[in-house]
């Protein structure tokens, strides 16, 4: 089978770490098909003039990452655009003449596209166009948030409406589009997979050592987008409170987004500088050794369509600590693998860290527990043989009803 993937977020050789787990999940994918990827690139007039802005149109129009064929056709935008509706229309103008050539060599059987904004909606006109099933994928944000937009949500809702298939990366997410009126017929629940090679449990003090990370500290671990979603600022405060009960301990924040002023902010306006460390962003090949530093790992997110980093850490066999909100209960087993508490509860945090950090053989009961159930669920090698039975149960249902219609 043959299958043309679509996605806004892909690496290149200029930006690495752009769409990491989409590269991870096509290597998975393309054991069982052939795919092949078109992202993109901006074109933005004199933007090779203009400092940090070359980055965003140094790709190349065509490579190879990791043995995956990429094509980057063209966009017209600006870097950081927000998600508006004409900018989907725009990825739609830039992918057709794309896929036109790629068709000449490439006949796809079928087009999967990451994300129901941008390049979902560019998939279901381009099915049209071509005759082919068209997949799309809603993996959190594109439901929570552009969603409420007044024009992009409704289209949005008419990607949804016109793909073959919805894939779904939670049942919290599922139920959502249910609420818009989607058929559940037509949505399948598939959990991201983590890569087990890659995510698996180190020795820590090498890798504290490694990483100039003091081995007489207890460390709680946060890696992601510093964003005001991601509930950090419950978290600063949650550590205030460690902080008057015992000094053992370290927050190490890795990651970079708009949130980070603010968020540094606040740390010294408790007073906490000695017991929280912003790390900054790190390519993805280094999170497993940051994972595998800590002792424990915590998420207390307000908002997650699944939360990914939660299986990486798992995978890793550390304890997690998270809120109960959207897709984080299908990962957390409570009191098994970790501890789910209430959003913007600080209270409830820096009682349930001192819970951990002062019980070792719970962390190290939890941790185990918790990479047994990422290695029976969520596996990306499975993940990919459930995205190929998707696959074959829409081609099979567009043959037999559109016989015809193939170019």
């Amino acid at each position: 089978m043959k299958v043309l993937i679509l996605t806004h977020l892909f690496p290149s050789k200029v930006k690495p770490a752009a769409g990491s787990f989409s590269l991870s999940r096509l290597k998975a994918l393309s054991k069982y098909c052939e795919v092949k990827v078109v992202s993109f690139r901006f074109w933005f007039p004199f933007a090779h003039k203009i400092r940090g802005l070359s980055i965003y149109t140094d790709a190349p129009r065509h490579d190879i990452i990791e043995g995956i064929e990429v094509f980057y056709p063209w966009v017209l935008g600006l870097p950081r655009f927000d998600m508006t509706a004409w900018q989907s229309i725009l990825f739609f103008v830039s992918y057709l003449s794309a896929v036109r050539r790629i068709k000449r060599s490439f006949n796809f059987d079928l087009i999967h596209a990451y994300g129901v904004d941008l390049s979902g909606f560019a998939a279901v006109l381009l099915g049209r166009i071509f005759h082919r099933p068209v997949i799309v994928t809603g993996e959190g944000s594109d439901i929570h948030t552009f969603s409420s937009y007044p024009l992009l949500g409704r289209l949005i809702r008419y990607t949804i409406r016109h793909c073959d298939c919805i894939i779904i990366v939670s049942k919290a997410l599922k139920d959502i589009i249910v609420r818009w009126g989607i058929s559940a017929t037509k949505i399948t629940v598939v959990h991201n997979g983590v890569d087990l090679d890659k995510f698996k449990p180190m020795d820590q003090i090498p890798i504290r050592e490694k990483l100039n990370l003091p081995l007489d500290k207890k460390i709680i671990l946060f890696a992601g987008a510093l964003r005001t979603i991601k509930g950090l600022i419950y978290l600063v405060q949650a550590i205030k409170e460690l902080s008057r009960k015992r000094s053992d301990f370290l927050l190490l924040l890795v990651g970079s987004g708009p949130f980070q002023e603010e968020l540094e902010e606040e740390v010294l306006k408790l007073g906490i500088g000695e017991y929280v460390r912003f790390v900054g962003a790190r390519l993805p090949e280094e999170i497993p050794d940051w994972m595998n530093s800590s002792d424990i790992f915590c998420l207390p997110s307000l908002q997650e369509g699944f939360g990914m980093v939660l299986i990486e850490a798992g995978a890793c066999a550390k304890p997690v600590l998270a809120t109960k909100v959207g897709g984080i209960p299908e990962i957390v087993i409570d009191k098994t693998t970790g501890l789910l508490v209430e959003p913007k509860s600080p209270d409830e945090l820096s009682e349930a860290i001192e819970r951990l950090i002062t019980n070792p053989l719970l962390c190290q009961k939890m941790g185990d527990a918790g990479r047994q159930h990422v290695l029976k669920n969520f596996d990306l090698s499975l993940k990919a043989k459930q995205t190929i039975a998707i696959y074959e149960r829409v081609s099979r249902f567009h043959r037999y009803y559109f016989p015809l219609r193939r170019g």
